[in-house]
């Protein structure tokens, strides 16, 4: 949210080595048919680059991403808490002015004139 793609056209020839080859990537897979690759979170600006391992084109992707937050399991105990309480309190709320309404009005009480 709030990102979007860089695209950049850079002028030169083809690279001396297969991309697959070059040492800069933190991490990388590279084969025939469904790939995984398991990262773990560095500190950073990081990117994610899709390539034929030759450089060539076309380009054929289906992905997905996914990621893992341990201290989610407390943001969602927090929040059922949290609408528990609400839930308890909005009944109790109801509940008084059910009972005030009916001692203003006198209902329920027999022989009231």
């Amino acid at each position: 949210m709030g990102h979007q793609a860089n695209q950049q056209v850079l002028l030169g020839g083809a690279p001396v080595t297969a991309p697959a080859q070059q040492t800069f990537w933190a991490t990388s897979v590279a084969g025939a048919g469904p790939q995984q690759l398991t990262w773990t979170v560095a500190q950073g600006e990081w990117a994610v680059v899709v390539m034929n391992a030759d450089g060539s084109r076309p380009v054929v992707v289906d992905l997905s991403a996914g990621a893992t937050a341990p201290w989610l399991r407390w943001v969602w105990i927090g929040m059922y808490m949290g609408a528990g309480i609400g839930l308890v309190a909005g009944g109790a709320l109801v509940l008084l002015a059910v009972r005030r309404r009916r001692d203003e009005t006198g209902a329920g009480v027999i022989g009231a004139v």
